[in-house]
């Protein structure tokens, strides 16, 4: 099986999390930023039978870099085997989140979607993030840390689907 990984990443959790993916392959996977234009480019996705595309959730959005990036591509995703995934901090977001920012035509296919807990500890976080992490800490809300190990059983669940 060949695989693709695309990801979107600010500060790094969705690249580890899309390696982590490529862990749970068993062909593994090719990995590529989608703020690599070139790396994306040299990406032909007929020749792929699973893409795996992904990022973060920030403040209720999944990310906008590679929902452009699925919006786009609709047409290629025709008869191969789509996944998505996202991290992110707030239990209240993952999955539901993502599914909800899909375009109608691929929201309707029922596709998989990894969903992994993220990370601010130890980030540099701008000045606008760090506002509102600071507004959103305030509200108590139940969060969930980056897990590795959920992202590499993802990975093994789709070599097994």
């Amino acid at each position: 099986m060949k695989a693709v990984i695309l990801y979107d990443t600010k500060h790094g959790t969705s690249a580890e999390a899309a390696a982590e993916i490529a862990k749970g392959l068993e062909d593994g996977a090719r990995l590529a930023a989608l703020a690599d234009a070139r790396a994306v480019g040299d990406i032909v996705l007929a020749e792929c039978d699973l893409i795996v595309v992904g990022g973060p959730i920030y403040f209720g959005q999944w990310s906008k870099r590679a929902l452009a990036f699925i919006s786009s591509h609709e047409e290629d995703f025709r008869g191969k085997r789509l996944a998505l995934f996202a991290v992110g901090n707030l239990v209240s977001e993952g999955a539901e989140t993502v599914k909800a920012a899909l375009p109608a035509g691929i929201s309707a296919k029922g596709l998989p979607i990894g969903w992994f807990g993220g990370r601010m500890a130890g980030q540099r976080l701008s000045w606008g993030e760090r506002l509102i992490v600071k507004m959103v800490s305030k509200a108590p809300q139940p969060s969930r840390n980056f897990d590795p190990e959920a992202a590499r059983a993802f990975g093994v669940e789709l070599s097994r689907s």
